[in-house]
């Protein structure tokens, strides 16, 4: 019989944004609204597993954790922002309770990605207040590639690859410190040895220092001074 060779078409999307996307689509479904309201106050008992069900439609490992970081930084962010808003008149006790509930659902959430994933918490792990502190000043340096995109519509394209590229750290928490260094450093030298775009760098490099410094101090002295 004859042997019968063929090749798949290498995807032309990614894996990591169909995670993103999922994590996206839990929250808009299962997590805005009354449903974590309900949740935290003892009720919606099937919230946990019905996240825990999106999740592991997708099949690779990789990309489960990514959805696991992107809905775990969520909820680190709502107990935050419950906590700060001054005008939902609940006392200390309430928020108490409030970040106690939370913390049942994203228990779910790590527990999946240490027994499901095998992801291991360590020291080499970002904590959730260095996550939420790292997302704030990334933000920082993607709202200030839109305000150059908007005055220099010549570098368009250039910007947004790098905004994407930058944006993409936001949901590589979970590969763990070093790993995240490593690519993180891998954006700004590949786009520091572009000639093209100096006058992006000269305009982003004091929010890259300010991301960087705790990261990789070595960066700052070669690449951000």
């Amino acid at each position: 019989m004859e042997n019968i060779t063929f090749q798949i078409q290498a995807p032309d999307f990614s894996f990591e944004e169909i995670a993103k996307d999922k994590a996206q689509s839990i929250i808009r479904f299962h997590l805005y609204g009354n449903g974590l309201i309900q949740y935290v106050s003892g009720g919606n008992h099937e919230l946990g597993d019905r996240v825990e069900a999106e999740i592991r439609t997708l099949y690779n490992k990789t990309e489960q954790l990514v959805c696991i970081s992107e809905l775990i930084t969520f909820l680190t962010d709502n107990v935050i922002q419950f906590n700060n808003n001054p005008y939902n008149g609940y006392s200390d006790e309430d928020k108490k309770m409030y970040a106690k509930g939370i913390n049942k659902l994203k228990y779910i959430l790590y527990s999946l990605a240490t027994a499901t994933c095998g992801y291991s918490f360590d020291t080499n792990s970002f904590n959730n207040e260095e996550v939420t502190e790292l997302s704030q000043k990334i933000d920082k340096v993607l709202s200030e590639l839109e305000t150059i995109k908007m005055g220099n519509g010549v570098l368009g394209d250039m910007i947004d690859e790098l905004k994407d590229e930058i944006n993409s750290l936001k949901s590589s928490y979970v590969l763990g410190k070093k790993t995240w260094k490593q690519k993180a450093t891998g954006i700004i030298v590949s786009f520091a040895g572009n000639k093209g775009g100096d006058a992006i760098w000269d305009a982003i490099k004091p929010y890259l220092k300010d991301f960087m410094t705790n990261q990789a101090p070595e960066v700052i002295h070669k690449l951000l001074t």
